[in-house]
Parts: structure tokens; sequence; C-alpha cells
């Protein structure tokens, strides 16, 4: 099992991202070619990006990008194919992506999660988010959305970007100290 910076990857692995974004993350990506320009657009951007392979095999993908000087990078996408989830293989591409950025000088790392799919929804979810929203936070229930995936590896929900994705439908802003 190896990373590789998705820059140096074939044309053919780069679609391969494309399709594993589309297939797995379809709300923020629900054509392949919104997913292509996404990888396009991120390997223009001061980023850093990487593909887990395993055998030939795109097991997942994820990227960081650098804000606030470089102090904290955010990760921005993160994806695993359905059949390698809950495997370890998610815990080895955020660690990696961790490293990373705590190699580059970041002191905190988050992640943005989109808590819109009805299929995989937190406590928050269509929670008003701004009546006594600490108090909402204070007693946060992942439940199924990737944040519990989050949680698990340190991170803490430190804020909500109330109704980002429509009424009810938040962004959950997640980080970890490095």
């Amino acid at each position: 099992m190896e990373f590789h910076d998705l820059r140096d990857l074939s044309k053919k692995q780069l679609y391969q991202c494309a399709l594993l974004l589309n297939k797995e993350l379809p709300i923020g990506w629900n054509k392949v070619e919104d997913a292509q320009n996404e990888i396009s657009e991120q390997l223009e951007a001061d980023g850093y990006f990487y593909a887990l392979i395993d055998s030939g095999q795109l097991i997942g993908w994820g990227g960081i990008l650098p804000c606030y000087s470089g102090n904290v990078y955010e990760i921005h996408p993160m994806v695993i194919d359905s059949k390698y989830q809950n495997k370890g293989f998610g815990g080895l591409l955020i660690k990696y992506l961790e490293d990373k950025a705590r190699f580059l000088g970041g002191l905190t790392i988050y992640a943005a999660s989109d808590d819109e799919s009805d299929d995989r929804r937190s406590s928050l979810r269509d929670a008003d988010g701004y009546d006594d929203i600490y108090d909402k936070m204070k007693h946060f229930d992942p439940k199924n959305h990737p944040a519990r995936f989050y949680m698990k590896h340190g991170y803490q929900l430190i804020g909500i970007m109330p109704d980002a994705n429509g009424r009810g439908k938040h962004d959950l802003i997640l980080s970890k100290k490095l």
C-alpha cells in the first residue's frame, strides 16, 4: 500500500479519482465532470493531494489546503471507496494528511463536512442553526454522519455554518490540534 501525489498520477488514474469522488460524494459532485473539474482546480491550487493505492487499486484519496499563512490546513476533499470503508484505510489516509500538514508547519487541521444527506445525518440536521446552537453543539451526536469518523480520530466539533446547503442543512466544522 502506497501514497501517491495526485500530480504524479496518469490521466486514467485521475479519472478513477473523479469516479470515486462522484460515486461516494454525489451530492457535492453529482456528475463525473464536476469531480474532474474539482480535481483540476485543486491541482492548480497550493494544496497537497494524495491517493492511497494498493496493488494498483485506488482505495481513496484526499488533500489538504493551507490557510491562515500555513498555520491551519483544511482537509478537502477526503474520500474512501465504500468497499474499503471501516477497514482502517480512512485512518491511514487522515494520518498521512495530518503528518504532511504538521511537517509543513501546520498547527491546526480542520474539515468542513456538509450535513445535507438524507441517509447520513447528524443530530444537528434540520435543527435551527441560530437557536441555542451552543447547547446543541454540546450535546452533538454524529449518528452515522462522517463527523463520527473525524471525532474517532481526535477531531472536535468547533462550529457550524448554519443553513450552508439549505434550511437545516449545515456545514459542520471539525478541527484537531497538530
